[in-house]
């Protein structure tokens, strides 16, 4: 009735900017009506294609082909956020759900049925047929059968208020709150590796919509920053950015290949260029970026070889890891062995105690030849000297070493 009202308006009074605005309007209204009315489309595939896969064998399921075939008595309806959103390669929260959250195809089917007919509010007659899991953008296609005594609008409404109400009672409603929509296109189910942004680019496959015509159709899935409409340059794309990332990845399942008074919508991700930040300061700061990249080489160089010194000053004075008769573990075993040999020889009849006490003082008198020998380099060098490990109170004391010229005497006293 608003178009015969506006049809009858008087032509000859108008003038020519006013004639051209009234059809432009008229246009846009019968557009607009039609949008509303649209029904879904099909997104075809070539039957040579199908006639190929049919003569191999091969199945013909939106994984393989990414293709949802569903008949007229049943509905397809989107449910978004049952997985965590690759909204990045590294993002904690695909670690999360792999390891902490059931994911099986069960476990998954039981969540949309429960979302979709709850058993406090049941659909009678409702049935799941397939379950599409969308695992990139955190959504799941879900095929059902509609009862013989509803209509397809009437179990998309249910399905909707069901899911809206049962994803509010957790406590972490907030950020597990799931939707559901149905689908008015015809959805490519890809793997590729695009994704997922606040920004879609629609490409219109015939005349382009205008930008009243894109906020009515695609505001229903989230709050819309900006619309880009086509331009002279490229007037067949445009663009629309949502303030989160559920609106635009709904969007882009529910709506990709709907067909609009002959116009097809495809739909994909803008992919967005991440600049690096620290590349980019370097570039274009240059003359703070230089003394700043030598200060931080600086600052490396020393956290990396201070430790590397020290370890080697402590390897040199201790020979802890070295290959010697100075290894501690060798020295321990050496001690464990010569233990064992003296009491097996003891137990036998072996040496008595005079001859031990004459070998440990030739023992000793090696360790103070050597210490006579590090004694006579150069000032430059220094000497450290630790005590025997022995139990009770000793002391040792280098009486040879009062000989030397100029030297002092060394007394160690362990306890």
């Amino acid at each position: 009735m608003l178009l015969v009202r506006t049809t009858s308006l008087n032509v000859s009074r108008m003038s020519v900017p006013c004639l051209a605005r009234g059809i432009g309007i008229l246009k846009g209204k019968y557009r607009l009506a039609n949008l509303m009315n649209a029904q879904p489309s099909v997104r075809h595939v070539s039957s040579e294609i199908q006639q190929k896969d049919q003569q191999a064998g091969e199945s013909n399921t939106a994984t393989d082909t990414g293709v949802i075939h569903k008949s007229d008595e049943e509905t397809l309806i989107y449910f978004d956020n049952v997985y965590a959103r690759a909204t990045s390669v590294w993002n904690p929260t695909l670690w999360y759900n792999l390891l902490l959250r059931n994911q099986s195809r069960d476990a998954v089917r039981e969540k949309i049925r429960n979302l979709a007919s709850p058993p406090n509010n049941p659909i009678y007659g409702l049935e799941l047929k397939s379950t599409i899991p969308v695992k990139r953008d955190g959504g799941v296609f879900a095929t059902f059968v509609v009862p013989p005594k509803y209509t397809k609008a009437q179990v998309n409404s249910l399905i909707q208020q069901n899911t809206a109400r049962e994803s509010s009672k957790n406590l972490l409603s907030y950020f597990t709150r799931a939707s559901a929509f149905p689908v008015k296109g015809s959805p490519w189910i890809e793997d590729l590796r695009r994704l997922p942004s606040t920004t879609i680019v629609i490409k219109f496959q015939g005349p382009a919509l205008t930008e009243e015509e894109i906020y009515s159709l695609f505001r229903r899935y989230g709050t819309i920053i900006d619309i880009f409409p086509p331009t002279a340059a490229n007037n067949n794309v445009a663009k629309v950015r949502y303030r989160s990332f559920r609106g635009a990845i709904s969007a882009k399942n529910c709506v990709s290949g709907i067909e609009i008074h002959n116009t097809v919508l495809h739909i994909q991700y803008e992919n967005i260029r991440r600049g690096h930040l620290v590349s980019n300061f370097f570039t274009n700061h240059t003359r703070i970026a230089i003394p700043v990249l030598f200060a931080l080489l600086s600052i490396f160089a020393v956290l990396v070889f201070d430790p590397i010194r020290e370890f080697s000053i402590e390897q040199k004075i201790t020979h802890k890891y070295s290959l010697s008769w100075d290894n501690k573990f060798w020295k321990q075993l050496k001690t464990l062995t010569s233990s064992t040999v003296t009491s097996i020889k003891y137990y036998w009849g072996g040496p008595d105690d005079n001859h031990q006490i004459k070998h440990l003082w030739e023992e000793r008198i090696e360790k103070v030849n050597d210490l006579k020998m590090w004694l006579e380099e150069n000032n430059n060098t220094f000497v450290v000297i630790r005590g025997l490990e022995v139990q009770g109170n000793m002391i040792w004391s280098c009486n040879t070493l009062c000989k030397i010229e100029q030297m002092f005497c060394i007394w160690i006293v362990i306890n």
